[in-house]
């Protein structure tokens, strides 16, 4: 008997499973949006279908971290027209950072949960480990741009509240 792959689409993730298996969204927030798609296109398919949301899952996060930033600076801007104290720009820049790395946290959180997800039901269907290396790569490479985009957006509130409180 051929054993099927089943895709859970998630919110904005994408968690695999075998039929043979209990499907378990990773957080219980995301059960709730959760529909099930069978796909019968084979490891390849699945493989693909996994790298795409792992790179739409980093995209995401990505933008959310950018809007953060925006969201960061234009705050200590506000701030400092406004004649507030060092303290607060600086509370605000704390605040601002803290919330990208959150944000950071459970994007790269996520990507790594559907990589598990994928390389384990590839593993299980007898793929090639040319497929499950191909997720692996995906996965390190969305980890990678999502500390990029950290990094930047991080530098960006801090240069906003050097400049506010220097200027």
């Amino acid at each position: 008997m051929k054993m099927r792959e089943l895709c859970v689409l998630v919110g904005t993730g994408l968690l695999v499973t075998h039929a043979s298996a209990a499907l378990q969204p990773a957080t219980s927030s995301l059960e709730q949006s959760s529909a099930l798609v069978e796909s019968t296109h084979g490891p390849a398919m699945l493989a693909r279908r996994c790298v795409h949301e792992i790179g739409r899952t980093a995209r995401s996060t990505i933008h959310d971290v950018a809007y953060l930033a925006q969201h960061g600076v234009e705050q200590i801007y506000r701030l400092a027209m406004n004649g507030a104290p060092d303290g607060a720009i600086a509370e605000s820049a704390r605040r601002s950072i803290e919330a990208i790395h959150q944000r950071a946290a459970a994007g790269a959180e996520r990507v790594n949960t559907i990589a598990d997800h994928c390389a384990r039901a590839l593993h299980d269907a007898g793929a090639d480990s040319e497929l499950i290396e191909l997720v692996n790569r995906a996965r390190h490479a969305a980890l990678a741009r999502i500390g990029d985009s950290v990094q930047h957006a991080s530098d960006a509130v801090r240069l906003a509240a050097d400049r506010a409180i220097g200027g």
